[in-house]
Formats: structure tokens, C-alpha cells, sequence
């Protein structure tokens, strides 16, 4: 199995994103780059932080992100950031990254018109209360 190693807070990282999504992340942001060997195959950029939320922008080759990265995704953004919410919005062509939105536990929410350069958005929520990357007792 091969080991990804995370990057925290790349440049390189946010560029790898805007490159693959089309959309210009502006700052303030985080983000977390996944290493398999030397070359990067994942990245999430956390952006358009509130007191409750944050978008997260994200990208991924098959298999660049694993379960306990998940975890740990989880984990930084409801207990370490205190968000109750995370909002993931795709485009509405890209039917495979809804897919992956509904397979992490995200449900859709609504479509924003005009959210891309040349489409809608469809935008996926995932609550605190519901997240199944966190134990019981974390989601309270």
C-alpha cells in the first residue's frame, strides 16, 4: 500500500486546485496538499471561513485521499476550527465529484445559478451532527 504524506498550507497546493477546478481561491485560505512518493495527488483548499462554516475547494486523482485522512479532515474542521458545517459546491456538469460529495456523507442543498465561469453550481452540505468520520461523542 503506499504511504500519502499531507502538506499544510503549500502554495503549490492552491495552484494544483485552481489549475484542475477553474476557480481562483482568495485569501484568507488553508489548504492540505496528499503526497504519494514525491508527486501530489489530492488538495483541498478551505476557504469563505465564518463563525460556523467553510467552503472547501477541492481535487483529487484516484485513490489520493485515504479513510484516515478523512478522519483527520474531519476532525480539523468541526473540532479544531469549531465549524458546524462544511459546504462543498461542484460543478453542475461534474457528475462524478456529486457523486464522491454523496458518498462522504454530504447532502445536496441547493443549485446557484451562475456559480462557475460557464455553470451552475450544485452545493453540498455536510453538518457536524451528522458526520460519520467523527465518533459519537465528538459530534455534540
Amino acid at each position: 500500500m503506499d504511504r500519502i504524506f499531507v502538506l499544510a498550507n503549500d502554495s503549490a497546493v492552491t495552484r494544483w486546485v485552481e489549475e484542475r477546478t477553474g476557480v481562483t481561491f482568495l485569501p484568507p485560505y488553508t489548504n492540505f496538499g496528499f503526497l504519494k512518493g514525491d508527486r501530489l495527488v489530492g488538495g483541498i483548499v478551505f476557504h469563505m471561513w465564518t463563525s460556523c462554516d467553510v467552503q472547501i475547494g477541492a481535487a483529487l486523482e484516484p485513490g489520493g485521499i485515504n479513510r484516515r485522512i478523512i478522519q483527520g479532515i474531519a476532525r480539523y474542521v468541526f473540532l479544531g476550527e469549531g465549524c458546524r458545517r462544511v459546504t462543498i459546491t461542484t460543478p453542475a456538469s461534474n457528475l462524478k465529484a456529486q457523486e464522491a460529495a454523496k458518498r462522504l456523507g454530504f447532502k445536496f442543498e441547493c443549485r446557484k445559478a451562475d456559480f462557475f465561469p460557464s455553470e451552475d453550481g450544485m452545493a453540498f452540505r455536510l453538518l457536524k451532527s451528522e458526520c460519520r468520520w467523527l465518533t459519537d461523542a465528538s459530534r455534540t
